[in-house]
């Protein structure tokens, strides 16, 4: 499977109307889809209700040491419903000297890069030392919710093995 640019992969995430009021299955069936298909271990952990999930992924060894990396963002973005809006909030548009849309900084340029490194170092996963993981969660903007059911839900479960180290992917004001 051929990736997608970085750009063009956060192109197509902008798309997804993932407003926390959504359900965020479709997003997150096209990470799934699109990390499995480059070769990435896979896994989808439905809220309660079953009408949004986390996806976790991960690359190279499996470890139970705590050994490895999570890169940790959400799936989800705050409503477009705000007037002001020059151009369409989930079409990327380049306007120079930055990309615009609903949720390009916060939080889906994030999950592009992290995808893309991902499902970049499958080729080369055997000469990692620890696992790299992804954990993209659902419903950060009300309330972490996505984020508590991982952790509710930890032992034992979907999550068990992940790396103790973290980076979460959140933009800070300059």
């Amino acid at each position: 499977m051929a990736l997608l640019s970085d750009d063009g992969l956060l192109a197509r995430l902008v798309a997804f109307d993932s407003v926390s009021r959504n359900s965020n299955l479709p997003i997150a069936d096209f990470l799934c889809d699109y990390l499995d298909g480059a070769g990435v271990r896979v896994e989808r952990q439905l809220s309660p209700a079953g009408d949004k999930a986390n996806v976790i992924a991960r690359v190279g060894p499996a470890r139970e040491d705590g050994a490895g990396l999570v890169l940790s963002g959400h799936m989800d973005v705050v409503p477009a419903d705000e007037a002001g809006w020059e151009s369409d909030p989930f079409r990327l548009t380049d306007r120079g000297d930055r990309w615009v849309a609903r949720g390009s900084a916060d939080m889906k340029g994030f999950l592009a890069v992290a995808t893309n490194l991902a499902a970049g170092v499958v080729a080369e996963a055997d000469r990692l030392g620890a696992p790299l993981a992804l954990v993209f969660t659902y419903d950060e903007e009300v309330g972490t919710l996505g984020a508590r059911h991982l952790l509710e839900s930890w032992s034992g479960g979907v999550s068990s093995g992940l790396p103790r180290s973290a980076i979460i992917g959140e933009p800070t004001s300059l």
